[in-house]
């Protein structure tokens, strides 16, 4: 993105200066976005490939949960610690913000929300001895469906029911995941869905990227802006915009994000291999 901006800012300098709000401070925020910082509450502008700001808080999620696994003893133990952050991260965006629309600098802690939920997601399926009969799986998927869609398209960004949004997400997931062979799991399980799954994430962080070289090649053809064209000619552009993000979002998956993600489990597994060698030695 930052590749993208020097590329405009050279061929059209004042134009980049004033749609991009470039000035003095983008040298600190460039770093911070290098560092995965810029969410972490020291400003409240972003820039660049703004849905960043998620890797910036989930990296120190991370982190988080790692330092509750080192302090924690038991596994029970530290579920109930990641509870625990996620609700100081809950009560802190309800009382501080009201909603979860939440500034810049306290998206770690709407982070931690729902990652801790994510965390107790996670172990209830995976302690959880029963699985949910078709009928019961569609009622609740296709009840918590409704309920997203209402609280998405009904509600503005600032209304306080929002707050119950990943708790909705969380209840949604649960009884997917405990599904045992609904239509609606069968459907899901399809390549196309299981292929939109798979690239989802890299979709979200790129997509900003394509559609900023969308209007700026709209800008020099047309000159005018994107959201304010011909409409046909906006449904050619979203129909490009659609086969184009799922292609590059399938590259930067297959040579990126899954490779990388593989390289940072490597060192645990090993560690793992290691660990249970040195114990078989000493059993032997």
């Amino acid at each position: 993105m930052l590749a993208l901006v020097a590329a405009r800012y050279a061929a059209a300098p004042a134009d980049t200066v004033a749609k991009y709000g470039i000035d003095g401070s983008w040298i600190s925020l460039i770093l911070s976005n290098l560092t995965l910082t810029q969410a972490m509450g020291w400003t409240d502008r972003a820039i660049l490939n703004i849905p960043s700001w998620s890797i910036s808080t989930e990296f120190f999620a991370y982190l988080v949960f790692a330092g509750v696994c080192v302090v924690m003893p038991s596994r029970r133990w530290r579920i109930a610690g990641m509870g625990m952050v996620s609700i100081l991260g809950f009560a802190v965006i309800a009382l501080a913000v009201g909603s979860l629309e939440a500034p810049l600098h306290l998206r770690f802690l709407r982070c931690l929300y729902g990652f801790g939920l994510g965390v107790g997601v996670f172990w209830l399926v995976d302690r959880s001895p029963f699985r949910l009969a078709p009928d019961i799986a569609i009622v609740i998927q296709l009840t918590m469906l409704a309920l997203l869609v209402m609280m998405l398209s009904g509600l503005s960004r600032n209304s306080p029911w929002l707050l119950l949004l990943p708790v909705v997400d969380a209840a949604l997931i649960t009884a997917m995941a405990l599904d045992e062979s609904s239509w609606i799991k069968r459907a899901l399980e399809c390549r196309a869905p299981l292929f939109l799954g798979r690239v989802s994430y890299s979709i979200y962080m790129i997509h900003v990227p394509i559609v900023a070289v969308i209007g700026a090649v709209v800008a020099r053809l047309w000159h005018g802006d994107l959201w304010a064209i011909d409409p046909r000619l906006g449904d050619a552009l979203t129909i490009l915009f659609i086969v184009t993000l799922l292609a590059v979002a399938y590259v930067t998956y297959t040579y990126i994000e899954a490779p990388w993600r593989e390289r940072g489990r490597r060192p645990g597994r090993e560690r793992r291999t290691q660990t249970r060698t040195d114990e078989a030695t000493i059993i032997w």
